[in-house]
């Protein structure tokens, strides 16, 4: 690991660091950000550079590049420097020793006071399969190996000290729980004795003489910061250390004397020669490369053929690598910056000990044009014109065995096996070496073991990386950007730096951690309910599935909390205590609420200011929920909001006493009372970092003591069951303390000395409070002292849609269950699983609104019980409607239908049918339905509405030629079975006879593919319908037009109507609602569907064809063009959107699909309509008009008159015949209307049968004193 220094300005403020580690630093370019110069003013201030930089990317895309990185990296380390006003201070060399100190004091209390810390993990980390183990864990800065004995391996971390390996890397032990440190940038073993190590962490040099028992400083300066190490093998009380400060040379091992002042990145021993060696330093914008023959006493330089930049070109670190079998061979690797470097000089070597040097590079290639393999860029992600890392990220080796093999890279690793002639991709972000971390840190080689240092950790290879493993069991480095635990079932999570999201479940084996994805979010939360249920901002949610191995499946999440990976500038989700599935989390400057389990948001309230007054640490009263507490970055201070009215309202609390100066505020509230709140102020000055409130934050106590002083607190929590015990997170360890404390206890024994909380988690169910910290990973304790027990139901929602549900009650009660017992009372409701249980399954059966109550004893016999008035509401909104109501709206990429809990295992057939408008063109994979986890159902595709699909065994690449046509309703299906998939657009078809795998539906998206933002459909969708079974393309067409019957079809499984106002949208046939979510709305549905009855025939001939129960006939001519094919009636039990005009209308319309060869046809002779509701005696046979619109139409587009009715029988239900000129070559839509011209006759009966024929029924009317008949 490296870093190079800048000039900072100093303020006079009590220091708040226990270790120095020194500032990175990148090269300002001219494309450069505007925030970036920011960054390196002699005045800066953190709070301006952080919302500079987020104004910046809210008016311009981000893009991951090398300023965004270094970004990241400079607030990472700036952190424990901020002070309350958002100006830096770097404490001086004595004020970092009196810390020291005062840390080492607190730790010998704690000895006696309490604690019995022990890290819980991650101790390995592996793949969701639980099967590959993999490195992302802690980022590793520096490693050596023994020459002596190649067992012996030491590995220095940016985080959590020096570990020693004793079975080269298989198990390791942490060796510095016992020294105050930072980072450590180098680490070297004499290669004489493997028990003597010295390693170079910030501010100083350590060693040790017992194989890491034990530490001293032998060396320590101010900005001290070394990169290198190296020790003569025949000499080895010559220690020689590089560093950002100079170079430096022992001539005892115990004292150093600094040679010179130039920067200085490397030093190596000759290979067999004790007394030569090489280094390079800095020198101005250039770089010298240096060689001693007398152990280092003097130097010379070699610069013959050495690089020498150009005018706008600088070297910015330098690396060597010496190779083993044959030592005059030597490897200079250089990084720099400007003209078209792009970070990249290039690798050099020397053949006669450093004297001579030439470009490995046949060419003699320096910048310019980069290409894989002839001219790579080791510096770039891509190995071309990707982002890079500069000194941060760079090592080289050369193989022990083979003197032209060599592995290098930066942010990711190339190879060579020609000197340097070529290099190829190997790991990171390029190349084909599985599982290899991106950010190179170091390498190490001894024989055919071959160690590779990452920002994930250590990889090993016997094969000089043709394959590797990782070896990190044991280290506990983790940097924990986010941290949380489960209530009832051990869970923990936490975003980290440079290694992403982490889970453990309680079925894991202890220690063992999956690797989630994601990259470095401030995030990690885990629902208190059932369900296993986690979430991480950069992945979304999911529900860990119980068994080591078994993985997980996501699900979605509409919005998530502010979070920073610096300056404590964190919200949370808050959960409610009564209901699971109610979470708050501040969002910019308002507070968000979802009564979903997350999966939609809805603005709850907005506080003052704008975006970049952020909303963060928000509590909730256990004893009376309707009150919270919030924190608000108000540009100064952080203010205290509270609620009494559930956050309908918000007023600010009187503010701490201390103004100017309470920036950062972490909160926790008593479980007992809703006006008791204890305040840790993070970056409060000495005497005033905690308070206290017992009137809801009219007047405060100074809860402060001078244990304190020099600390930050970082984090508080209360502790539920006891006299207002609360515990405190600092920099320097744990604090407790309750009423009966006059001051705060230490309560950090086992905890390694350097060692600064995150957030501090309670794990009642074991007794047990845990620690996510930065930098070491998670640690657990006993709780300072027991807690009695307090009874707390809680169920998933208080307002439930449908009677059929079944509700799933959980208990979050402070309680131990060791030996633990639960007992419900459920007045009212019709099905419980069991009232001596934990988490009961409960059915109401009724409307109505039910108390409950919890009674909870533990494993002494304390009891405690809880009952809550009203606690669910029962409704019933389930019912299918026979009208299409309203339809999905989605109008924005965030907008979509997700059902998260839908747990439909092992499919193997499926139908799901539909509805949809798309908007325009749709992205490409863009889905109407798509499952969670393994890719299962239907989407769009080729940049023009193309009908795809995805199933796993399927090709999602196929091309089904189905059109979904822009703009206007179309009708779409998937149907799966395991011998093929078949899709369906409107009339058309397509088939794919493949063999197909079954797939778990574990939650799926409506609108949206798994969550993607670019995949995200616009659009209407309506009816959604989904069945267990494979339907028939008969069975598809019958219901096209019809609103759905469940009780008549037993394989229609669930049900999407979207028609009321509700969120979630019920399921009208089993429990499995859906949420919308990012504000997907609901319009009126335009959608030609209905209650109804559908009839098919099959029409190749001509005669009379009646399609009984849709009121229609249709007589075909004797002779001509016939559809030749399957007409299917619809008769929609309703009226069209928009009917032709607004008098006399109809009660039903007509959906004719004509599924024929022939999709015009000779003209009808006839056809009839009847039973439309408008057919009334005393109107001519023209007073009745039917008008033809296409069959996906809507709005006012029936155009003109299509026929006038030749022939009607107005007795009930009515009839009426459409004959002469009808027109009719095509089916689609049809309604029968009535104009209000009256009949010029007066009606006197209607007869049948007998008087003339038996088939035919005769009207009698009377005109100028004659009698006529007509028959109909």
């Amino acid at each position: 690991m490296r870093f190079a220094i800048f000039i900072v300005l100093l303020f006079l403020i009590p220091i708040t660091s226990p270790a120095q580690n020194l500032e990175p630093s990148v090269f300002i370019d001219k494309d450069a950000p505007s925030w970036l110069a920011l960054m390196h003013q002699s005045d800066r201030n953190v709070n301006e550079i952080k919302a500079a930089y987020t104004d910046y990317y809210k008016k311009h895309p981000f893009e991951k590049n090398t300023y965004t990185q270094h970004y990241k990296r400079w607030m990472q380390w700036v952190r424990p420097y901020v002070q309350s006003d958002g100006k830096i201070y770097i404490p001086t060399f004595q004020e970092q020793r009196d810390l020291e100190q005062n840390i080492i004091k607190s730790r010998s209390e704690a000895i006696n006071r309490g604690g019995n810390w022990t890290f819980n993990g991650p101790k390995s980390t592996y793949h969701t399969d639980g099967s590959t183990k993999v490195t992302w864990q802690t980022n590793i800065y520096s490693l050596d190996v023994s020459k002596s004995n190649p067992n012996i391996v030491y590995a220095g971390g940016e985080t959590g000290g020096v570990w020693k390996s004793t079975d080269k890397g298989i198990s390791w032990t942490l060796t510095t729980k016992n020294v105050v440190c930072g980072a450590f940038g180098a680490v070297k073993i004499d290669p004489t004795n493997p028990n003597n190590v010295y390693a170079a962490t910030g501010g100083k040099l350590i060693k040790t003489t017992d194989g890491g028992n034990s530490w001293a400083t032998v060396y320590s300066e101010s900005n001290f910061w070394a990169d290198c190490i190296a020790i003569s093998e025949s000499n080895p009380n010559i220690v020689l250390v590089a560093s950002e400060l100079g170079f430096y040379r022992s001539t005892d091992g115990n004292t150093f004397t600094k040679q010179s002042s130039n920067k200085s990145w490397t030093v190596h021993q000759k290979v067999g020669d004790g007394s030569t060696f090489y280094m390079v330093e800095q020198n101005g914008t250039t770089s010298n490369f240096r060689k001693s023959t007398d152990f280092g006493a003097s130097w010379a330089i070699y610069n013959n053929g050495w690089f020498t930049p150009a005018s706008d070109e600088s070297v910015e670190g330098v690396m060597l690598s010496v190779c083993p079998s044959n030592a005059n061979k030597i490897y200079a690797y250089l990084c720099g910056s400007g003209g078209t470097l792009n970070g990249y000089i290039g690798v050099f070597k020397s053949i006669d000990g450093g004297v001579n040097w030439t470009n490995t590079n046949p060419s003699n290639s320096i910048g310019g044009t980069y290409v894989i393999p002839t001219h790579t860029n080791l510096m770039a992600n891509d190995g071309t014109y990707g982002f890079n890392q500069g000194f941060y990220d760079m090592a080289i080796i050369t193989n022990p065995t083979n003197e032209n093999e060599l592995i290098a890279g930066g942010t990711s690793w190339f190879k060579s096996t020609d000197g340097g002639a070529t290099w190829n991709s190997l790991g990171g972000y390029v190349g084909t070496l599985g599982w290899s971390h991106p950010d190179i840190q170091a390498l190490a080689a001894n024989g055919t073991d071959l160690y590779i240092a990452s920002d994930g950790g250590l990889n090993y290879s016997n094969d000089f990386g043709g394959s590797m493993e990782a070896r990190m069991d044991g280290i506990s480095g983790s940097d924990m950007w986010g941290f949380d635990s489960g209530w009832n079932t051990d869970i923990l999570v936490g975003g980290r730096y440079h290694n992403g999201n982490m889970t453990y479940h309680e079925s894991f084996n202890s220690g063992d951690y999956y690797r989630m994805g994601g990259a470095e979010a401030a995030t990690g939360y885990v629902n208190p309910g059932p369900g296993n249920k986690v979430y991480h901002s950069d992945i979304g949610g999911h529900k860990i599935i119980e068994g080591f191995g078994n993985g997980a499946t996501g699900f979605s999440v509409g919005a998530w909390p502010n979070e920073s990976y610096a300056y404590y500038a964190n919200s949370e989700m808050a959960f409610h205590p009564n209901y699971y599935n109610t979470v708050f989390i501040g969002k910019d400057n308002s507070i968000w609420k979802s009564t979903d389990g997350g999966t939609s948001f809805s603005i709850l309230y907005t506080f003052t200011g704008n975006s970049g007054n952020v909303v963060m640490d928000i509590e909730i009263a256990r004893s009376n929920p309707n009150v919270m507490y919030c924190s608000q970055w108000d540009g100064t201070d952080d203010s205290i909001w509270k609620t009494t009215d559930g956050g309908t309202t918000w007023n600010k609390i009187t503010a701490l006493p201390l103004p100017n100066n309470n920036d950062r505020v972490k909160m926790a509230v008593s479980s007992t009372d809703a006006n008791v709140l204890w305040v840790a102020v993070t970056y409060g000055s000495n005497g005033k970092k905690v308070y206290k409130t017992t009137n809801g934050g009219t007047s405060w106590t100074n809860l402060t003591t001078s244990q304190l002083d020099g600390f930050q607190v970082t984090n508080i929590m209360a502790q539920y069951g006891t006299n207002d015990g609360v515990y405190i997170g600092t920099s320097g360890g744990v604090f407790y303390r309750n009423n009966t404390h006059g001051t705060w206890q230490s309560f950090s024994s086992g905890l390694p000395l350097s060692f600064e909380t995150n957030r501090i988690k309670p794990f009642y169910k074991n007794n047990k409070v845990r620690i996510g910290a930065w930098g070491n990973g998670v640690w657990e304790s006993d709780l300072f002292e027991a807690s009695t027990p307090q009874a707390m139901p809680t169920v998933s929602n208080k307002n439930v849609g449908c009677v059929r549900d079944t509700l799933f009650f959980d208990d979050y009660s402070v309680l131990n269950h060791s030996g633990a017992s639960w007992n419900w009372t459920f007045p009212g409701a019709t099905y419980v699983s069991a009232t001596n249980i934990r988490n009961p399954k409960v059915v109401y059966g009724n409307p109505g609104s039910y108390s409950v109550t919890l009674n909870i004893t533990d494993g002494s016999g304390q009891n405690s019980s809880k009952t809550v008035n009203n606690m669910v509401t029962v409704g019933n909104l389930c019912t299918p409607d026979t009208i299409p109501g309203k339809a999905l709206s989605l109008t924005t990429s965030s907008q979509y239908g997700v059902v998260n809990d839908y747990n439909l295992d092992n499919v193997s057939e499926l139908t799901v049918t539909a509805w949809v408008k798309p908007n325009g063109i749709q992205p490409d994979y863009s889905s109407i339905f798509m499952n969670n986890g393994s890719a299962a159902g239907f989407n769009f595709k080729n940049g023009n509405n193309s009908l795809a699909y995805h199933w796993p065994g399927g090709q999602w690449w196929w091309n089904s030629n189905l059109i979904v046509t822009a703009d206007q309703w179309n009708f779409v299906a998937i149907v799966v079975k395991l011998t093929g998939v078949f899709l369906v657009c409107n009339e058309d078809t397509a088939r794919q006879n493949i063999s197909l795998t079954p797939v778990d539906i574990t939650s799926f998206h409506i609108g949206n593919y798994q969550g993607w933002g670019d995949r995200t459909m616009k659009g209407l969708v309506d009816e959604v319908a989904i069945y267990n079974k494979a339907l028939t393309l008969d069975e598809i067409r019958m219901i096209r037009h019809q609103t759905k019957v469940p009780a008549t079809d037993p394989s229609l499984i669930s049900y999407y109507q979207f028609n009321t106002t509700d969120n979630p949208e019920y399921d009208k046939v089993g429990t499995k609602h859906i949420s919308l979510v990012g504000g997907a709305g609901r319009i009126t549905s335009t959608a030609p569907v209905g209650a109804g009855a559908t009839r098919k025939i099959n029409v190749s001939s001509g005669g009379m064809k009646d399609f009984g129960g849709t009121d229609v006939k249709m007589y075909f001519k004797s002779s001509g063009t016939y559809p030749n094919g399957d007409i299917y009636v619809t008769k929609i039990n309703q009226k069209p959107d928009v009917l032709p005009y607004s008098t006399n209308t109809p009660n039903c319309y007509w959906a004719i699909n004509n599924y024929g060869s022939n999709k015009t046809f000779t003209v009808l002779d006839s056809i009839i309509f009847g039973n439309s509701g408008n057919i009334l005696p005393g109107y001519a046979p023209n007073s009745y008009e039917l008008f033809k619109r296409p069959t996906y139409a809507e709005g006012a587009s029936w155009g003109t008159l299509q026929d006038a009715g030749d022939y009607v029988n107005p007795t009930s239900p009515g009839k009426v015949t459409f004959s002469t000129n009808n027109n009719i070559t095509s089916f689609s839509q049809m309604a029968l209307m009535r104009n209000n011209n009256p009949l010029a006759v007066k009606f006197i009966n209607f007869f049948g049968g007998a008087k003339k024929q038996p088939s035919l029924f005769g009207m009698e009317y009377r005109k100028r004193g004659e009698n006529k008949e007509i028959y109909n």
